[in-house]
């Protein structure tokens, strides 16, 4: 049976959000958009995968980073095969045994290749069958202005920073390759360059007073601000009010409904 994998991965990152919340982590996720996305193999194999391994890091380490990312290997006519790898951004000693049990439980039944490196890292080798006549109706940009539209981000996270920054380019959309806090206020001050889109890390809107900035400069100037929450949404309620949040991890099709609901609100003139 078809399924396009980026589609279900929506739902299993949404609840990862929470498991990340509750443990003190941060998940990154990656899935180039330029990938192949409709496939034929078991969705539950490789979805209940996927969770299993994430959550073996995520209930073994706190204040930790966890990048997952799908990286295309090699591919034939009728497949394509990916590693998926689960990095860690500091050292963990051992994975939780419990969720590594059931992905070797997993990995075995769907003949899948799980690598373990020093007991504390993890890649599977995956065998994805290609659906080469299936038309997926993906999320689309619900107008071709938003590849016209210049952003500014200000992530302190390189990684994620980097992801974010290589699908907006792919959509077609300008963005400044710094992504500090001063260069954002700089640009947001600039006579001459108005960004249409920031997005910007909830930490740095805990200054009430910064926020208050922000907002002032967006009455008149009338760009759209994207938080990205990476860890909590502990914001103020003004805050979630006048912004559209983008919560770690998303996939690509997040993004692009989140740029289409920033596009909504500035033709509403909302914000």
């Amino acid at each position: 049976m078809k399924f396009s994998l980026v589609n279900r991965l929506n739902y299993l990152l949404e609840a990862i959000y929470y498991d990340a919340f509750a443990t003190k982590n941060i998940v990154l996720f990656e899935y180039d958009p330029t990938y192949p996305r409709v496939f034929m193999n078991d969705v539950g194999g490789i979805i209940s995968s996927l969770e299993n391994a994430i959550k073996a890091h995520l209930y073994a380490t706190n204040n930790n980073k966890i990048l997952v990312k799908f990286k295309l290997t090699n591919y034939n006519a009728e497949h394509v095969f990916f590693r998926i790898f689960f990095d860690a951004q500091n050292d963990i000693q051992s994975l939780d045994d419990r969720y590594i049990t059931e992905l070797q439980k997993i990995v075995k039944k769907n003949n899948y290749q799980i690598i373990m490196v020093d007991d504390a890292k993890i890649h599977i080798n995956v065998a994805m069958q290609l659906n080469k006549t299936a038309k997926e109706h993906k999320i689309q940009l619900k107008n071709n202005y938003i590849k016209k539209s210049h952003a500014v981000i200000a992530y302190d996270d390189r990684d994620g920073f980097e992801i974010l920054y290589k699908q907006l380019k792919h959509i077609g959309i300008e963005v400044k390759q710094k992504h500090d806090y001063a260069n954002l206020k700089a640009h947001l001050s600039d006579a001459i360059y108005c960004p249409d889109i920031i997005f910007i890390q909830n930490s740095y809107l805990e200054n009430q007073q910064e926020f208050a900035e922000i907002l002032n400069l967006q009455k008149f100037r009338k760009f759209q601000i994207i938080v990205i929450y990476d860890k909590d949404e502990k914001t103020q309620n003004n805050i979630k009010s006048h912004t559209i949040a983008l919560r770690q991890p998303y996939t690509y099709d997040i993004l692009i409904a989140v740029l289409n609901l920033a596009y909504q609100n500035k033709l509403l003139n909302k914000f």
